[in-house]
């Protein structure tokens, strides 16, 4: 329901830094596929749609400046480094993933011809993680209640199977945000929307389309880090790249 002004309601690690809000799941039920190609495959039943009506090209950012492959929300690590797609099985190389939906499976030839079963591989199964309700069920499109006056502390925010122009993270009127960490998300790490938002002390690292952006009146920005975002490759013309700002009256940004 959101908090009120002065009576804000607060999400606070009891230690900065070691609360961690993850849309990542650890893949263990390996299999190798016959043939000469070391490609390793496992069970993987999430779907993300941008448009569920439009089928399998729903699946994509509708930005055709880009190719889908850098344009769909799905992300893989391996030993803590993105993976990239590829969109069959007969195109895949060292250092991409497949994921074939018709069979809820996704594919592998890690790099160097690696077995994902010696080392850590991750998928993301969830693409917002932290967000209002009402954000999450217009699909990031402006809803007409905000829901305001939150206060969020000391978290870290990790993997999530987002598109671009989509937030892992989404905050609201009179938000603040302090000391968070936003990193590995397949989109953008944080969107500031509403009014009267605060990001103070916050990094936005290693995202694969954008760090930290957004629109409205009278938001604040300080003291923040922004580093290594839009490792994608995203078009800069659909705001690849550290952060975009558009729509907005009295932001200020200091200490970046």
């Amino acid at each position: 329901a959101g908090g009120e002004p002065g009576r804000p309601i607060t999400f606070e690690a009891s230690e900065k830094g070691k609360v961690v809000v993850s849309g990542g799941e650890p893949l263990t039920d390996w299999t190798r596929l016959e043939g000469e190609r070391p490609i390793w495959s496992a069970p993987w039943p999430y779907d993300f749609y941008m448009n569920a009506s439009k089928g399998d090209e729903g699946r994509f950012h509708g930005a055709k400046s880009d190719p889908p492959e850098l344009r769909g929300a799905e992300l893989f690590l391996w030993q803590g480094a993105p993976l990239r797609q590829a969109l069959s099985l007969g195109a895949l190389k060292p250092g991409l993933f497949f994921v074939d939906w018709a069979r809820d499976r996704v594919y592998v030839w890690l790099p160097g011809g690696g077995d994902p079963r010696e080392a850590e591989m991750i998928g993301a199964a969830r693409s917002i993680l932290f967000a209002p309700e009402n954000w999450v069920k217009r699909r990031n499109q402006t809803p007409t209640t905000p829901i305001g006056h939150i206060v969020v502390k000391g978290l870290v925010f990790r993997y999530a199977a987002n598109f671009p122009q989509t937030g892992m993270v989404t905050a609201d009127d009179g938000w603040l945000l302090e000391d968070c960490l936003f990193e590995w998300a397949n989109g953008q790490g944080l969107i500031v929307r509403g009014d009267g938002a605060s990001v103070v002390r916050c990094e936005a690292r290693d995202n694969g389309y954008m760090g930290i952006g957004g629109g409205g009146k009278g938001h604040r920005m300080k003291n923040c880090v922004i580093a290594r975002n839009n490792w994608k490759g995203v078009n800069v013309s659909w705001a690849g790249g550290g952060g975009k700002w558009a729509h907005t009256d009295g932001l200020t940004i200091e200490g970046l």
